[in-house]
């Protein structure tokens, strides 16, 4: 998934009304068009991938509940694999984080003589899902894929573990692959403070 970059700068330039095209539309409206019709194809994507796992690999849930969500439902949810909630919620919250969502779409994935087997490289397998979850209409998608990519079986799909130090380990996995989440975002600096109650002399050191 290459980074998106955007252009050079244009230091001057002539601003042009785009001409009207055969059916009395400009070019802009053309483009929006063209753009809006390709964001529905890659929804219908990832509706169907979402599907297609559902009924490939069992989720407990019939297919037809993947093909559509309720329109009070804003956001796509995620399917529990064993005794998952604590990974879906930790997915979800990083999710919304707009600065994580750009890290994690800025890994190119450069072939397996670089990066690995796809189905085992973490922050592709993230990307992925968070595609998903950013494009589908389906109401949850799974996190197979992910958790495939962790070296977990299915099995180890129905043991809880702490959701804290999950996302220490999912942290560390990514910054193999040089998605610095963590250093980027999360990283600081614990100082204590001693403040004396008659002279109001203080002291701090960073921990």
């Amino acid at each position: 998934m290459a980074a998106l970059r955007p252009g050079p700068g244009v230091g001057t330039h002539r601003t042009m009304s785009a001409p009207p095209t055969e059916r009395g539309q400009s070019l802009t409206e053309r483009e929006s068009e063209a753009r809006e019709a390709s964001l529905a194809t890659a929804r219908e994507a990832a509706r169907l991938l979402a599907v297609r796992i559902a009924r490939d690999k069992g989720t407990g849930r019939p297919a037809s509940w993947f093909e559509g969500r309720r329109e009070d439902q804003p956001y796509c949810g995620l399917t529990n694999e064993g005794a998952t909630c604590y990974l879906n919620s930790l997915i979800q919250a990083l999710f919304l984080l707009p600065e994580v969502r750009r890290e994690v779409f800025a890994f190119s994935y450069e072939g397996e003589a670089v990066h690995g087997p796809a189905d085992a490289c973490v922050p592709l397998q993230l990307a992925r899902l968070f595609t998903q979850l950013q494009l589908t209409s389906c109401q949850a998608v799974s996190t197979r894929s992910l958790t495939a990519s962790f070296g977990w079986s299915r099995a180890e799909s129905f043991r809880q573990h702490d959701v804290q130090e999950l996302c220490r380990v999912l942290f560390t996995a990514l910054a193999k692959y040089g998605v610095a989440i963590e250093r980027e975002l999360f990283e600081g600096m614990l100082t204590s403070t001693l403040r004396c109650l008659k002279c109001a002399l203080m002291t701090s050191d960073g921990l």
